[in-house]
């Protein structure tokens, strides 16, 4: 390049070649003239110089050079090429070429003195001929041409690439895009790889939009040939502004190159395809590849490319770990385009299989949570519903968390939040969800600042009011104790606050508290051990437990003393079994020296509880749970039995001489009276060595000034001592004696009540707490010894189940003469609590008052308590064991303080729907055995356990072919348990509460259950099944079966015995293989079994006929609440649910059959099909139980029924679920369903006999049983598509030619007499049955409009008049129906209720008419008469509708006025549709409606409704007229259409 001198002088400056001794490199033309390129570069002032420092640009004024190029070589096209050429042949040389791409020097900035340096422009001199039109296409090409000639990273030329593209990027305009895009996309194919990335960034610049179809062709090429540029791809097409259809294009390629893609290029990937992808089926195929797709995998994989360690490439940081890019990556996405979150959201809402779900899913939802409050309550919402519907599991969250701890640290704070939030949900899924993030956080994020977080977390739980939270975070607690035990003990100082809540906890919650600090202190002693510390001082964790709990055993109050002793049992049990059964060679341990010590303070407790009755029971009864649960070794067993010594035999026992009472014991003086002593129920006859000391220990208990309870403490200490000798030797034969042991008592004359009336009230209290003690003795003694029925138990079992059975029969009589008792009970007393006695104190309270008042003053408020107890209770509701159902002893937190004062808890006497809808009435009555004042105080007693129920086989064993109606009132007695049992567990499990015990404590609190808490609080509604083998099911069938053997052959007493004697006894006899370990014969232990005290009410709680009834409603009900519970189908209870329907099957005949059909289904994994052939044969069984034939006359009681009506209902519903959709078994399900139906229509069809065989009126036999007729008549016309005919037609039919014929009569003989073909239908009971009928038309009504809604969518069933014909008589049958039962009402005018129901469903029936509008504006053309017809039958019903309310309005009833404004917008929005659908086809014709006058149900004008005097013989007529089809418009309230005139 050359700059002439005449532009050098005439500027005044010096020349460039002699600045800083620089060289002009200048080139000629051979001919030597000079060439044009550098002619227009001087004239412009730019030249090339070149010095010891390399070449460089110099330009007067860059400005100034691009004006004169533009200029010259614009329209000269020979001159351009000129130049062209020039440059060309200039830019050949590599200096020159790196000269041209930096920035030139401006010459003409600088000063006049030439030490005085030039300043540099920041364009280059290529960049100034890029920006010149004419040149910039041939300059672009030239450099682009020359790309490939740098192909050398590391050498001299590695810049020039980059300096190269650099000078085409954001130019000021684009001469040929088109073009220069084009040779860009050629070149770049040859271009080195590391250039090609460069290139591929630079097309956003250049390209436009009708080159944006090769652009993308070429970049797919590229990615398909290597993945390497698949992330220069994605960001240059994320900067092209494409059109919708192309980048649905690059979406889809995206798509086919993502499983090629490397992992680091992942991210960008998938924000690519979340931020563009359509919203739509587009998107929503990115979402589903994305989750099945992308799997991730722990860093412990193999798959999982390692980071080199050996310098030969680049170790990722982690900040530039992929899984976290990716994460954020998608946040991104979603940031910018919320359709993408949205659709992840419905993805994984419509994932609704647990295995399903991809940890991809959480993530996402974690994402969420940081993108702002709706979208994070979304994600919440939806987490909690999940876990709830059991469409995910914990197990979800361990593998998102399990490996990917680096990136799921960023959503720490989240995932904080997110436990709490589970933690707090009511459902137990959730909260268990909730306990193991937790624990998965706590274990797998490490740091001391995170678990910390943690902790502090689960402390926020622990002081909340929600008893279920507060056992959830205890739960996680006592996890991390067990599984992370040393990790959590660095944290033990600040463990110790979980102490300052403890006050407020049950006892299950107490437990988890100390079994944490019992771990931590266990795994503190095993470090000291390893570490061979020798067991040093103890932590600071240590001494504040230990401190806490000597204050708590300090304390006089039993709330305080609970804490006390259940914490030293946990420290006991814990270290026991850390410490084994080694001997004293590990008593030098850590281990040991903290045994001893808690040895050493339980001995201490011990001797402390002596003092007090209550908590020595309260000991007792926490050791007991503790070896139940296997959680005491056999060390410490053997230690706690040193502990008890001789407790049991030398306190409450007394010696026999010969079966007599010594002389000491023969008599006690009690209120300065001689009471003589007698012997009670000797089973073992002459040879009994001992017996129970009752009458001197109330004597004791009950003398002036005595603080003596030692009785309260005597159930729990037999409990303890029978569950140590059975684990320790697995027999029971040292306590033998105790089983068939007589009771020290009083004479039984005074439990005659009129004797009972005459005595002192000293006397009566000592009569009363005799029978008391009596009974909860043998209810712990059947609690112990029946653990003696299990199979590996041979030795002594028939003469255990003979002795096992007297004694619930010595409950029977008991429970009898205490109910008559109470009735005459000295002011102010109230049995002793036995089933939990420590917090309240009642059972010492109560007798201290009543001593020290004389009886007759007591501490506290109560008045009288003969008043409370008068009042009766119903079994529905209470879930009482009419032989007392165990209050269970392991909630001892539920003890009733405030009932010190000798009130009790008042059971509900509401209906039977309130608190089990299915539960029949008569087990209220029956199922009680007529004792309603016991009843209330069922939940003071010691609870039988659920080993008692093996006692159910006695006379139904294997080999038991005849029935023994003897064993009916035991068998009715273990019944009532089980009912109470089934219904608190299984209610319970239904409402899904997190901690057991709650719901039993809550109906309790609301005086709804008598049942003792103490164990039903731990059990499970898995526990409560696996206590139900099948002989245990068969042995409640075979006595079921005996029951209605007597019922239905009206057996007598006598009867009965001889029965038993022939086939029980004297077969048992001639069988020889009872063997008694008292030397007694068969005859004396069977007579001293089923002996009977001399007293009319013990002979009847011991009358087989008596107890049938009672059995046999409790059967049916415990039946019926098992079959009915949502629980039975679930995989984990199919081997129940198949000994269940076995036990049922009407082809089993004995138990040993129902053991070996079971076993075989065992074998077999047995299938839904043989399930469903069990629940066809159990079908079978209680079909049995229903009248066969209508109308007959019959003693049967309409609860047993009841029960079996429903039993039959949930068998066809289990039916649905199991059996196969085959042609066979659809035929046999509709043969059950209408087994149903014709079962139901029986009874309702029955007549009821009273005791004399007199008919019962159909309103009296149903008195007080509304919600069990309102069952039968659901069931009647519910299942009456079993007969081929519509629910409607039967409510049609029912309407019709029954409920009209009732009679008007709402009081007297009259109302209570039934109709021929109904007996349940009458005055009575007409409401109820009305109800029902609008309720199942309701029903029928809506499935009818959903079914037309249904075919509305279907454009092809809309032209099939065939298929729509079944659509059509349905709704037809519907209306008249509806129209049938409002014309009842007006055969009903006095009868409010139906009213009220009228108004109510017939508003609901037109709004769910509205529903079908679309459906008929689509049909009304081809069918105008049968919309016509449909709605004159509601048009019918509205008149009445209207009469009624105009009625209402009259009388002032607000019952029915309440719902006027509805039911008129509702008749008047019914009148609209009908209006507009029928104009809409009549084309030219008009629509006339008129106003239809008010009048009563009678038909007379409402007064404010009067017309003038012409109108009223017209109007007379209007009320008749209106229940024609559509005829004469003046005659209707909606006029046929007529032709315009």
């Amino acid at each position: 390049m050359q700059a002439g001198n005449d532009a050098t002088a005439g500027s005044g400056k010096r020349p460039a070649d002699a600045v800083g001794g620089a060289r002009v490199l200048k080139r000629r033309r051979p001919d030597g003239a000079e060439d044009p390129f550098h002619d227009l570069l001087a004239q412009g002032g730019c030249e090339l110089s070149s010095s010891t420092d390399g070449c460089q640009c110099q330009v007067e004024d860059p400005r100034k050079l691009r004006r004169l190029l533009e200029k010259k070589l614009t329209l000269n096209v020979e001159l351009r090429s000129s130049f062209l050429d020039g440059l060309q042949e200039q830019l050949s040389e590599m200096p020159a070429l790196r000269a041209a791409l930096e920035p030139m020097q401006v010459t003409g900035a600088t000063g006049s003195r030439p030490s005085q340096m030039a300043a540099v422009c920041g364009d280059s001199f290529v960049r100034v001929l890029l920006n010149v039109s004419p040149l910039q296409a041939d300059v672009a090409q030239l450099l682009l041409e020359r790309l490939p000639e740098f192909c050398d990273p590391q050498g001299e030329e590695a810049e020039l690439p980059q300096l190269i593209l650099g000078q085409l990027r954001w130019l000021d305009h684009v001469a040929d895009a088109r073009g220069l895009t084009d040779k860009l996309l050629e070149v770049l194919t040859v271009c080195p790889e590391e250039l090609k990335k460069d290139a591929i960034s630079f097309l956003p610049e250049v390209a436009t939009e009708d080159s944006h179809q090769a652009v993308i062709d070429t970049l797919g090429e590229m990615m398909g040939q290597d993945s390497m540029y698949v992330l220069p791809s994605i960001e240059a097409l994320s900067n092209l502004c494409l059109s919708p259809e192309e980048q649905a294009r690059v979406v889809q390629m995206m798509l086919d190159r993502f499983q090629s893609a490397d992992a680091a290029d992942l991210p960008a990937v998938i924000r690519f395809l979340l931020q563009y992808a359509a919203p739509g089926p587009e998107l929503k195929q990115v979402v589903s590849m994305l989750r099945e797709s992308l799997h991730f995998v722990s860093s412990s994989d193999p798959r999982l490319a390692m980071p080199d360690r050996k310098q030969k490439g680049r170790v990722l940081s982690g900040s530039e770990d992929p899984e976290q890019r990716l994460v954020e990556g998608m946040k991104q996405a979603m940031q910018l385009n919320p359709a993408a979150g949205d659709a992840f959201m419905k993805e994984i809402k419509g994932t609704t299989e647990p295995q399903q779900h991809r940890i991809l899913d959480l993530w996402l939802l974690l994402v969420m949570l940081t993108l702002g409050a709706d979208r994070r309550k979304a994600a919440e919402a939806m987490l909690r519903r999940k876990f709830a519907e059991g469409h995910a599991l914990s197990t979800w969250l361990q593998k998102a968390i399990t490996g990917h701890e680096k990136v799921m640290l960023v959503f720490f704070p989240q995932l904080l939040s997110l436990s709490q939030q589970l933690l707090r949900s009511k459902a137990t899924a959730v909260q268990q969800a909730g306990v193991q993030l937790y624990c998965c956080m706590f274990a797998r994020f490490t740091e001391s600042y995170n678990q910390q977080e943690v902790l502090r977390a689960l402390h926020s739980h622990l002081g909340v009011q929600e008893a279920a939270e507060r056992s959830a975070a205890l739960g996680v607690f006592c996890q991390l104790s067990e599984q992370h035990t040393d990790s959590l003990g660095r944290y033990a100082a600040f463990l110790a606050n979980m102490l300052d809540h403890v006050d407020g906890y049950t006892d299950s919650q107490v437990h988890q508290v100390f079994s944490v600090f019992s771990e931590l202190v266990a795994g503190a002693c095993r470090r000291a051990d390893e570490g061979g510390d020798g067991g040093g001082g103890r932590s600071r964790m240590e001494d504040e437990l230990i401190i806490f709990v000597r204050k708590q055993l300090g304390s006089t109050q039993g709330q305080h003393l609970r804490i006390g002793i259940i914490g030293t049992v946990a420290l006991v049990q814990r270290l026991g079994t850390a410490l084994g059964d080694g001997q004293q060679s590990q008593a030098d341990s850590a281990t040991g020296r903290r045994y001893g010590e808690a040895m050493l303070a339980l001995k201490e407790t011990v001797h402390s509880c002596q003092r007090s009755p209550e908590a020595f029971a309260f000991l007792c009864d926490e050791l007991t749970k503790g070896v139940k649960r296997k959680s005491i070794g056999r060390r410490l067993m053997r230690d706690i039995a040193n502990l008890l010594g001789s407790t049991l035999e030398d306190t409450f026992c007394c010696f026999l001489e010969d079966g007599q009472l010594a002389a000491k014991d023969a008599a006690v003086q009690l209120g300065g009276q001689r009471l003589q002593s007698e012997v009670w129920w000797n089973l073992d006859g002459g040879n009994a060595p001992v017996a129970l000391r009752l009458l001197p220990l109330l004597a004791e208990q009950l003398a002036p000034g005595s603080n003596s309870t030692r009785l309260l403490s005597l159930f729990a200490t037999v409990r303890l001592t029978a569950t140590l000798e059975a684990e320790q030797h697995q027999s029971l034969d040292s306590m033998a004696a105790l089983l068939g042991c007589p009771f020290n008592l009083f004479s039984e004359e005074l439990t005659s009540p009129e004797q009972f009336a005459t005595l002192p009230h000293d006397q009566q209290r000592c009569v009363l707490l005799g029978l008391w003690f009596a009974l909860n003795w043998c209810r712990e003694l059947v609690n112990c010894f029946s653990v003696q029925q299990r199979p590996d138990w041979v030795s002594t079992e028939q003469e255990v189940s003979l002795k096992l059975v007297g004694r619930l029969r010595c409950c029977c009589q008991l429970e009898a003469l205490l109910d008559a008792l109470l009735e005459h009970a000295p002011p102010l007393f109230s049995l002793p609590a036995l089933a939990n006695t420590l917090e309240s104190s009642m059972g010492t309270s109560v007798l201290v008052a009543a001593k020290k008042a004389g009886g007759a003053k007591a501490s506290g408020k109560g008045g009288k308590g003969g008043k409370k107890k008068k009042q009766g209770v119903k079994f529905e509701e209470d879930a009482p064991s009419p032989g007392g159902s165990g209050h269970d002893a392991n909630t001892s937190q539920q003890t009733h303080s405030g009932r010190s004062n000798g009130s009790v808890p008042q059971a509900s006497s509401g209906s039977t729907q309130a608190g089990d809808p299915g539960a029949p009435r008569g087990v209220a009555g029956t199922g009680a055995g007529g004792q309603p004042r016991l009843e209330a105080e069922r939940w003071k007693q010691r609870s039988l356990l659920l080993p008692a129920l093996a006692a159910l086989e006695v006379g139904a064993g294997p080999h038991q072919e005849n029935f023994c109606y003897g064993m009916l009132p035991s068998a009715a007695y273990l019944l009532a348990d089980l009912h109470g049992k089934l219904k608190t567990v299984l209610a319970a499990a239904k409402r899904s509460s997190c901690f057991p015990g709650r719901a039993a404590k809550q109906q309790l609190a609301a005086g709804k259950c008598t049942e003792s808490l103490l164990d039903l609080g731990d059990i499970s509604p898995p526990q409560l099944l696996q206590a139900l083998p099948a002989p245990i099911l068969f042995a409640m069938r075979f006595h079921l079966d005996a029951a209605g053997s007597i019922l239905h052959h009206e057996m007598s007493e006598e009867a009965t015995e001889q029965h038993d004697q022939e086939n029980f006894w004297d077969l048992m006899a001639a069988g020889g293989t009872v063997e008694t370990t008292a030397g007694l014969s068969l005859d004396d232990l069977s007579s001293a079994c089923m002996a009977k005290l001399d007293n009319s009410r013990t002979a009847a709680a011991l009358s087989p006929i008596a107890a049938a009834t009672r059995v046999r409603s409790l059967a049916l009900d415990c039946v019926r609440q098992l079959v009915q519970w949502p629980g039975l189908t679930e995989p984990a209870n199919r081997s129940f649910l198949l000994s269940f329907l076995a036990a049922l099957s009407k082809e089993v005949k004995d138990a040993k059959e129902a053991t070996t059909v079971v076993a075989a289904d065992g074998e077999g994994a047995a299938d839904d099909v043989t399930i469903a052939l069990r629940i066809k044969n159990a079908f079978v069984y209680f079909r049995s139980y229903m009248p066969e034939m209508p109308n007959d006359a019959t003693t049967d009681s309409p609860d047993h029924l009841h029960a079996c009506l429903l039993i039959l209902e949930a068998l066809v519903a289990l039916h649905i679920k199991f059996a196969p959709e085959t042609e066979r078994y659809l035929r046999l399900r509709q043969r059950m369903v209408k087994a149903v139906s014709s079962g139901a229509e029986a009874v309702l069809m029955q007549v009821k006999l009273d005791s004399d065989g007199k008919d019962v009126l159909g309103g009296r036999a149903w008195k007080g049983r509304s919600p069990l007729l309102a069952d039968v008549v659901r069931l009647r016309l519910c299942y009456a598509s079993g007969d081929g005919n519509h629910p409607a037609a039967q409510i049609l039919e029912l309407a019709t030619g029954h409920l009209s014929q009732v009679t008007k009569c709402i009081k007297g003989e009259e109302a209570l007499k039934g109709l021929d073909h109904y007996p349940s239908l009458s005055g009575t009971t007409l409401p109820l049955w009305y109800r029902v009928c609008m309720e199942q038309l309701q029903v029928a009504w809506k499935a009818v409009a959903a079914g037309a809604r249904d075919a509305e969518k279907h454009a092809a069933t809309m032209q099939d008049d065939e298929a729509l014909k079944p659509i059509l008589q349905h709704m037809q049958v519907c209306a008249a129906a509806f129209a049938a039962l409002l014309k009842v009402v007006k055969e009903q005018p006095d009868r409010a209720a139906i009213h009220v129901q009228a108004v109510k469903s017939g508003g609901e029936f037109l709004d769910t008419f509205e529903k079908t509008r679309g459906f008929w504006a689509k049909l009304v053309g081809r069918q105008q008469e049968a919309f016509k017809s449909l709605a004159s039958e509601i048009q019918v019903g509205t008149h009445v509708l209207q009469a009624l309310c105009g009625d209402a309005k009259f009388r002032k009833d607000t019952r029915v006025t309440d719902k006027v404004p509805a039911v008129k917008r509702a008749v008047e929005r019914f009148t609209i549709l009908v209006r507009d659908l029928l104009q809409g086809v009549q084309g030219g014709k008009s629509f006339k409606t008129r106003v239809v006058r008010q009048r009563d149900l009678s038909g007379r004008i409402m007064p404010s409704q009067l017309y003038e005097a012409e109108e009223e013989e017209d109007d007379e007529e209007d009320d008749e007229e209106a229940e024609d089809d559509y005829g004469a418009e003046d005659d209707e309230e909606m006029g046929e259409t007529q032709a315009d005139d």
